[in-house]
């Protein structure tokens, strides 16, 4: 499946950016159709930088970073930050302006990767629809996406019956936004594909591209401060 962009949009902010912004641009149109991720009247996506290099293996992070920052400066982006920790740094976006859902894409639409093909025909300056792939497409896409890749047969027939309780666009966009946790935990420690399919894992809340160290180290900070403020009022 190719990743396409938007010749005009690569001539005012180079070709990374462009592909990053046709993914932006998907999503939030994804999440409007859904009515997920809404904040001060936008719909928004979020990735960590970890589940954006899932996604373009062949962009560096820092590629990543410097891509996301040109659609910023170059207002083509808006960012925010909407994550339920105070600690949790992760940013969101969404486009400056506004975007419709391409042909086909509705509420349970959301299949594989959300970047369209880029059209075959003789104009290259178009983009063709994106076209959501077969379910069997889908469980592909999930299979090596996974981490812990055991058990085939039993993980194809749980993402069957997943796919019956929530759409497949749901299922790989949970999975996608555990990956930074899964990437922090031994592989042993990582439940089998047909067990987090199993028990809908994909709904459950993470806190993105935060890790438990991090997380810890903040709550131990916390900790310190108050209980420092308390004795120094005391005396």
């Amino acid at each position: 499946m190719g990743h396409a962009f938007n010749p005009q949009v690569a001539v005012k902010v180079g070709i990374n950016a462009a592909i990053l912004y046709e993914n932006i641009t998907w999503w939030c149109a994804q999440n409007e159709a859904n009515g997920r991720n809404l904040h001060e009247g936008r719909h928004w996506t979020y990735n960590s930088i970890k589940a954006w290099s899932v996604l373009f293996p062949y962009l560096s992070d820092k590629q990543i970073r410097t891509a996301l920052q040109k659609l910023e400066d170059e207002k083509f982006v808006i960012s925010g930050s909407f994550n339920k920790s105070s600690y949790d740094r992760t940013k969101w976006y969404c486009p400056s302006m506004k975007t419709d859902l391409p042909l086909r894409a509705n509420g349970v639409a959301q299949e594989g990767e959300p970047i369209p093909d880029i059209n075959t025909n003789n104009k290259p300056d178009i983009i063709t629809p994106y076209n959501p792939p077969r379910d069997n497409e889908a469980f592909e896409e999930f299979w090596r996406l996974y981490p812990r890749r055991e058990g085939r047969r039993a993980a194809e027939k749980a993402f069957d019956r997943a796919a019956k309780r929530s759409s497949t666009g749901e299922i790989l966009q949970g999975l996608t936004d555990q990956l930074p946790i899964f990437e922090a935990k031994e592989k042993k420690f990582v439940p089998h594909p047909s067990t987090w399919l199993n028990q809908d894992r994909w709904k459950d809340e993470v806190q993105a591209d935060t890790s438990e160290a991090d997380v810890m180290r903040n709550i131990a900070q916390d900790w310190f401060s108050t209980k420092y403020t308390q004795i120094g009022g005391a005396q």
